[in-house]
């Protein structure tokens, strides 16, 4: 039981580290080119519009997940709200991005993946241990 409590705890840290960092990465377009292993990338104003914009979204999400982390059941909701459209939704841009003739982002493609299923495979975990609460 305190096993799955930590699984839980666990995956809220690592949702927040990695919005967090990138919001960080979008906030500094010479990070980014690094993270995404594209240092040709052009980042043009309009674009850094929007990753200001998408960086502010992601710090939002790093403090809702922080805010679930302290409750993780009660707060478990949080973590399928995050699955579903959020990571599914970056999860399918970088498909779109691989499919599009850009192999540099196949790591993305996985990574999501495993944040999708780590975050569903906690939820079901919190889930039982709410049931078993009751």
């Amino acid at each position: 039981m305190k096993e799955n409590w930590k699984i839980i705890k666990y995956t809220y840290l690592i949702g927040a580290f990695i919005d967090g960092f990138w919001a960080v990465a979008l906030l500094f377009p010479g990070l980014f080119k690094i993270v995404v292993n594209n240092p040709d990338l052009i980042i043009s104003k309009n674009i850094y519009i929007l990753f200001i914009i998408a960086a502010s979204l992601m710090l939002g999400w790093t403090f809702l997940l922080l805010w679930g982390y302290r409750q993780p059941i009660a707060r478990r909701f949080v973590l399928l709200l995050t699955t579903f459209p959020v990571v599914f939704g970056i999860f399918i841009g970088t498909i779109i991005s691989l499919s599009g003739g850009r192999p540099y982002t196949l790591i993305f493609v996985i990574k999501t993946f495993l944040i999708m299923s780590l975050m569903i495979f906690s939820y079901i975990k919190a889930e039982k241990v709410a049931k078993r609460e009751h």
